[in-house]
């Protein structure tokens, strides 16, 4: 369950879905049900009935009757304990917990209640009765070592006893290579077993090309079941591990990538990729419906009838057309009709039957698609003369960048990439439109794709609508490429008039490889060396002089846009060929939905969702969209929260005082911004 104000929500064991109480003081005024995802009500209901928490209340009489979960474990099993006496310390406390509620309830409550004795066991308990089984002990405080027992032995669980291993933290080598295979060398002269887990089996054999190309040449490649018994060896497998950890007592060390590259991976999990569904079936058409029959147009289903016609009877489509027409369509020509499907909560017009209207729209419906065929085949021809440079495939510096990404990739996004690296190879242009919500993922792909460019000696230009975005690039692209020898520069008005210069110059010359910045990098006097890639972020919100500039900048070399909303000229020219349309639909693994809630304002729901967010350290919009009285509404918010550094940010500021307020807000000087949609910008601010 939870409460915001006048509002619990609860989820019974017994219901297929939640249920919303609204209350008024201390009266409820509604019960409904609601989707747990969309968090849109279902239907309302007067009264429920709330079962208890559990599915079986026990008597007093069974307590003796009670077993643990150990009692039920097969006697081979091999149980693993993670820091045992942390875990002892943990159990103590719990029940210091539950004697603490137990003699508080005790004074109150009126029935007589179960001690805790009664329904949970004391460790040391449940601790003995796991010895009887194979019991692994991870420990960093080792209070035993190991005889006679290989690392074999060990990982199969053949032995029947207890082990305590003295476990070390292994520090990252965040991403330098050239230490970590130095190491690698070292430690297999110190004949010491190494084992490298990657997320899966591509990764290893890629992993293993790394090596190879460094010069590490005795490693080998398998599954970790299959890890042979001999000495010194360096072994790349796939599996999931947390972080690498060495065991210095039988000389054995295990990776992973995150001790390699410096980023921890989150776990990997399989997806589904679903099929399209028809947009709608007979049964989705109900009377009242809009709909389109192809010779006659707009009219009203009026549902199925049965007619006898010469002797026979068959059933209907009862279509209703303007003047109270009606058109009776048999259901074996059910592909004539269609439902209607136009703009959301607006009436189409209903034609008349027999009328010309339908005709004539029909008829510049048709002038219209061959003239979009035509201007398309012309499209195409042009594309086809231009020729670009048609980078290299992949070599092991791309796997190493590409590996060393922080979070599992998502269907959409790899084959989002996959079509990205096809058009780069090919030498036409690429025109490609990466389409996708915030934060699915649009900016790695840029990252990649601009590495990419940059190992072809090609420089790059990223554009951003706003200075707080190019900042945002700029640390987010330092951040990745940190462990490669990439020069990397941003232009603009952080940067003073002389360094301007100085980079303008060094792009001139080729010294720079990735340049990111805002309109300035559209500019007359900047200029290229060998521009061969244009990543514009957000190209909607540059202005029509600036669009033009960008157009010319990229007539023949790659360009990639991305966006989260595209403009309909933008959408328009992805959908009939103009540009290439990649769309991220896939949120991340685990990503939470986010949770929509519509109620009348209410200070004390105010005040609970805002205290909430700042003691788990993170930070609110408070969006208000009245430039007007929006400093008034600070003051009020600064009332109900005195605690909370509150900042302001609307459209009429001066562009140099909203930018330095978004930036204070990124470097949480503000806990709260109480700000109008200015704040689509697209920034990313995760913390919010």
């Amino acid at each position: 369950f939870s409460t915001r104000g006048g509002i619990i929500d609860f989820f019974p064991l017994t219901s297929k879905n939640p249920l919303r109480l609204e209350l008024f003081g201390d009266q409820i005024e509604s019960i409904r049900y609601f989707n747990v995802n969309t968090q849109s009500s279902i239907i309302k209901i007067n009264n429920y009935t709330l079962p208890p928490p559990r599915e079986f209340m026990p008597p007093a009489s069974a307590n003796c009757h009670y077993h643990t979960l150990v009692d039920y474990l097969p006697q081979d099993l091999t149980v693993i304990l993670n820091e045992p006496e942390l875990i002892e310390e943990r159990a103590d406390k719990f029940q210091e917990e539950l004697n603490d509620i137990y003699e508080k309830l005790e004074r109150t409550e009126r029935e007589s209640l179960f001690s805790p004795s009664s329904y949970f066991v004391v460790w040391q308990e449940v601790y003995d009765s796991l010895k009887t089984k194979r019991l692994i002990n991870f420990t960093s405080s080792p209070q035993g070592e190991i005889k006679d027992h290989s690392l074999k032995q060990i990982m199969r669980g053949e032995k029947v006893c207890e082990f305590t291993f003295d476990g070390q933290e292994i520090s990252s080598y965040l991403g330098n290579l050239d230490l970590f295979t130095k190491d690698l060398k070292k430690i297999e002269n110190e004949k010491q077993n190494i084992i490298i887990l990657t997320r899966n089996g591509g990764r290893a054999n890629r992993l293993g090309e790394i090596l190879e190309e460094r010069g590490i040449k005795r490693f080998t490649l398998g599954k970790l079941e299959e890890y042979p018994s001999s000495e010194s060896i360096i072994y790349i497998s796939y599996g999931y591990l947390n972080y690498g950890f060495k065991l210095p007592s039988i000389k054995v060390i295990f990776l992973t990538e995150y001790e390699i590259f410096g980023k921890k991976r989150d776990r990997r999990y399989k997806f589904t990729k679903y099929k399209s569904e028809p947009l709608f079936t007979m049964l989705d058409i109900v009377p009242g419906d809009y709909v389109v029959h192809i010779d006659h147009g707009i009219g009203i289903y009026r549902g199925i009838v049965n007619l006898s016609v010469k002797g026979v009877k068959k059933d209907y489509l009862l279509v209703e057309y303007a003047e109270g027409d009606k058109l009776y369509v048999p259901v074996d020509q059910f592909n004539l009709v269609h439902k209607y499907i136009g703009i959301k909560d607006k009436t189409p017009k209903i034609h008349r039957l027999g009328g010309v209207s339908w005709g004539q729209t029909k008829r510049r419906v048709k002038e219209s698609i061959k003239k979009l065929a035509q201007d398309l085949y012309n499209l195409y021809i042009a594309r086809k003369r231009i020729r670009g440079y048609a980078f290299s495939p992949d070599n092991n510096w791309q796997q190493e960048l590409e590996m060393s990404f922080p979070f599992e990739e998502t269907y959409d996004q790899i084959q989002a990439l996959s079509e990205v690296k096809k058009d780069m190879e090919s030498p036409r242009p690429m025109e490609r439109l990466i389409c996708g919500d915030v934060g699915y993922g649009k900016t790695e792909i840029a990252i990649r794709a601009a590495f990419k460019a940059v190992l072809d000696g090609k420089q790059v230009a990223v554009l951003a609508p706003t200075t707080i975005l190019v900042q945002q690039h700029f640390d987010t692209f330092q951040e990745r490429m940190n462990s490669f020898p990439i020069n990397m520069d941003m232009l603009s008005r952080f940067r003073s008039k002389n360094e301007q210069k100085k980079i303008i110059q060094n792009l001139k010359e080729g010294k720079i490889d990735i340049i990111i910045g805002t309109h300035r990098l559209i500019q007359d006097d900047v200029q290229f060396k060998d521009l061969g890639l244009l990543i514009v972020d957000e190209e909607q919100r540059f202005g029509v002089l600036h669009k033009e500039r960008i157009k010319k900048l990229k007539e023949s070399i790659d360009s990639l846009t991305l966006t989260a909303t595209p403009i309909p000229r933008t959408l328009h020219m992805s959908l009939i060929g103009v540009r290439d349309l990649s769309v991220i639909n896939t949120p991340p693994e685990d990503r939470f939905p986010i949770a929509t809630y519509l109620c009348q304002r209410d200070d004390k729901v105010i005040i609970e969702a805002v205290r909430r967010e700042l003691d788990r350290g993170g930070q609110v919009f408070f969006v208000h969209n009245r430039v007007r009285d929006i400093q008034k509404v600070a003051r009020d918010l600064n009332n109900l929260v005195p605690q909370a550094k509150i900042g302001i940010a609307h459209g009429q500021m001066a562009e140099e005082q909203l930018e330095d307020i978004m930036i204070d807000f990124l470097e949480k000087r503000y806990d709260i911004l109480v700000c109008t949609t200015i704040i689509e910008i697209g920034l990313d601010i995760p913390n919010v």
